[in-house]
């Protein structure tokens, strides 16, 4: 939303709210409202925008469930954009001014993407955040056949020129850790390594995702340490050779997975592993080979989620083609809620068995222990010894933190959770780890379990629906 109001002419007033951190006004005289969908808030994307066509205002909407159900997201919106936005909103706010609207705006091409007008974070109160985003390529040159990037931003990787991204780095809050969200923020190696160079002066802290042959190079997964990398999200996917080998991503080595792990927590940086469950040589001993791999590599940031068939993938090809897709309530695309026939699960199986594997691996007895093996060496520090983020965020943001702690585990009745936070305080007070380091670690995994949360707190509508779906396969199969 910041970059889409720096992309708007100045002669239109603009508005961001978020509804995460912001209640939406019942009332306003916006000749526009825009709206971006996911596929797992899409319908209450459709909510607002209703609500707002009912007061006479003019609705768009764009996002990557938009651009995949075109003719259902015009029941909602006046107009729509297709993919990338850059090479039409403009045109549409001109169209909007002359009362000439269409229905669809789509650009003709993708566009080069080399430069980028910095976001309008003026526009945010961004005192509500601890994280924002940058991104610096798009597109991905891999042919993972279940991941929708591909089909939404081309195959040719596009990357920006450098002092453009070094240019909205320095613009950005100086409190946040930085998020890069390119699918892939490695796969050029030359380009990676005078991004480095260009980022490590800033001494800012950040986390991206790649691909995990990046693992495997020891120099340059220390340079990326160096220059201030955190954490890496890596699509680990199957411990399962031939799964990997069927899924097209030729560049995993089931065989140096343990290797990656190690050369990256050497350099004191977390690998967030990836996992997906569900492929047809997959069995419910799958779940256990996961929470041993965790269990054996340290690995305190681990998601799994099952397989699914996301709209205009290939994979979804395949599996309608096998009649293996099922219709289902969009607000429940979580990533565990399975949306497929599996060969070895049934639905409900799969859906307590992904849950049941992430309790066992957050569990606070096993997250404690991780701390100490990790943390004990001091090489965790290195980001927070080069740059103090206590030091740029507010006292509000302090205050507001200490408190969710106290709540999270002072008055928390779980001993295990008590006694997981004790120890991550000794850390702290014998020197081995660095307040920054520990704090970050905790609220990501609390945001973890509060996701466990929600999913438990769908159980029963969602078991209810799967042990439909069972009934019916089984009277299909007779």
């Amino acid at each position: 939303m910041p970059l889409l109001a720096s992309l708007t002419p100045d002669h239109w007033d603009v508005k961001i709210i978020d509804e995460n951190t912001t209640k939406l006004p019942q009332s306003t005289d916006a000749t526009l409202v825009g709206i971006t969908g996911y596929l797992n808030n899409i319908e209450r994307a459709y909510e607002i925008a209703d609500f707002y066509r009912n007061k006479g205002i003019r609705v768009c909407m764009g996002g990557p469930q938009v651009s995949n159900s075109i003719d259902e997201a015009l029941q909602h919106a006046d107009f729509v954009f297709l993919n990338e936005v850059e090479g039409v909103w403009k045109k549409a706010l001109i169209d909007v001014e002359n009362n000439t609207i269409k229905s669809v705006y789509r650009a003709e091409k993708y566009c080069d993407f080399q430069h980028s007008p910095l976001p309008r974070w003026d526009l945010v109160n961004t005192s509500d955040y601890l994280s924002f985003s940058v991104q610096v390529s798009r597109g991905c040159p891999y042919k993972c056949e279940f991941c929708s990037v591909r089909d939404m931003f081309g195959e040719k990787q596009r990357y920006r020129k450098l002092d453009n991204v070094i240019d909205e780095i320095k613009a950005l809050p100086a409190h946040g850790v930085i998020s890069f969200a390119d699918d892939n923020l490695t796969a050029d190696r030359n380009y990676l390594k005078e991004f480095l160079k260009k980022i490590k002066p800033l001494n800012k802290i950040w986390n991206c995702q790649a691909s995990i042959d990046i693992a495997y190079d020891k120099d340059l997964v220390s340079q990326m340490a160096d220059a201030g990398c955190s954490a890496l999200l890596v699509g680990i996917e199957s411990l399962d050779m031939e799964t990997i080998s069927g899924m097209g991503k030729k560049q995993n080595k089931v065989n140096r997975y343990e290797e990656a792990v190690s050369n990256v927590h050497k350099n004191g940086i977390h690998l967030i592993a990836s996992f997906i469950v569900g492929f047809d040589n997959d069995k419910p001993e799958t779940l256990d080979r996961i929470y041993k791999f965790s269990r054996e590599n340290k690995l305190s940031y681990v998601m799994i989620n099952s397989l699914n068939a996301f709209p205009g993938t290939e994979f979804e090809k395949k599996m309608r083609a096998q009649d293996r897709v099922f219709t289902f309530r969009q607000e429940y695309a979580n990533g565990i809620f399975p949306t497929i026939k599996f060969k070895n699960f049934s639905q409900k199986d799969i859906f307590y068995g992904i849950l049941n594997t992430l309790e066992r691996i957050y569990d606070y007895d096993n997250l404690r222990q991780n701390a100490v093996d990790l943390f004990s060496d001091g090489k965790f520090n290195k980001q927070a010894k080069k740059t103090s983020i206590s030091n740029q965020v507010g006292i509000k943001t302090k205050l507001k933190t200490t408190l969710i702690f106290i709540k999270w585990f002072v008055f928390e009745k779980d001993r295990k959770a008590r006694k997981f936070l004790w120890e991550l305080m000794r850390l702290i007070r014998s020197g081995k780890a660095e307040s920054e380091v520990v704090i970050q670690y905790i609220l990501f995994v609390e945001s973890v379990k509060g996701y466990f949360k929600s999913c438990w707190e769908q159980e029963g509508v969602i078991i209810n629906e799967l042990e439909k779906r069972d009934a019916m396969n089984k009277t299909a199969n007779k």
